[in-house]
């Protein structure tokens, strides 16, 4: 039988804040480079991530938007390899500081306060765990103005699965083709879809001070073909 993979599990906490940083991006490099770096993203609102290691020794970077990088196990040591041995946990607790732009930034839903951020636009389409039978898989998302934006910005998700209505384990899904996330101007945002498989949206406004608003609920969706 194959051995079974280790893992990297633990949280990530503001070091400003102490609240738990919900979108993660890590970078896992084999020090014998046989083969390329390997990325994987993990969102919960808890900051809570496990990731499967390698087998031979690697050396990881953790990056977060508004945050400044975290190297290795301590966060200073990107270049120095890690081993996690076959079946076994190496516990990563992740204390990011915050980038010098995002210092006076409320970047935590739990940081945002109604009446100083914008609430979360009204979403249009598509309904949630809408059902697309087509392709091309152009999609096309709407929502309401929200008075006082000065633009808005949209976060998109591919998961995995084919048939089930369940976003598990969402990845960001970035693409060249694809428009800017960010400083939409009006309330539609259309893009093309990466699979036959689920995907998830959400959107915010972004006030003429450059502040986020409350974000969104999820929502899902599923692509047949």
């Amino acid at each position: 039988m194959m051995s079974k993979n280790g893992s990297l599990s633990g949280q990530a906490i503001d070091t400003q804040t102490q609240l738990p940083i919900d979108n993660l991006t890590f970078v896992l490099c084999r020090t014998d480079q046989q083969i390329p770096c390997w990325r994987t993203s993990k969102k919960s609102g808890d900051g809570k991530f496990s990731i499967p290691a390698p087998f031979a020794p690697f050396t990881l970077m953790v990056a977060s938007p508004q945050y400044e990088n975290w190297g290795g196990l301590t966060g200073s040591d990107p270049t120095r390899p890690i081993s996690v041995a076959p079946g076994s946990m190496t516990q990563l607790n992740l204390v990011m500081r915050r980038k010098l732009s995002a210092a006076n930034r409320q970047v935590n839903e739990e940081e945002k306060r109604p009446g100083l951020n914008l609430p979360a636009p009204q979403m249009i389409s598509p309904d949630d765990n809408q059902v697309f039978d087509l392709y091309p898989r152009i999609t096309r998302l709407e929502w309401n103005p929200v008075e006082g934006a000065a633009s808005y910005a949209v976060e998109i998700d591919f998961c995995q699965g084919r048939i089930k209505k369940q976003c598990t384990d969402p990845q960001p899904w970035l693409s060249p083709a694809n428009p800017p996330m960010t400083n939409i101007i009006g309330t539609t945002y259309e893009f093309g879809f990466v699979g036959a498989q689920p995907g998830r949206w959400r959107v915010w406004a972004v006030d003429t001070d450059g502040r986020e608003g409350f974000k969104s609920p999820w929502r899902t969706f599923l692509y047949l073909k």
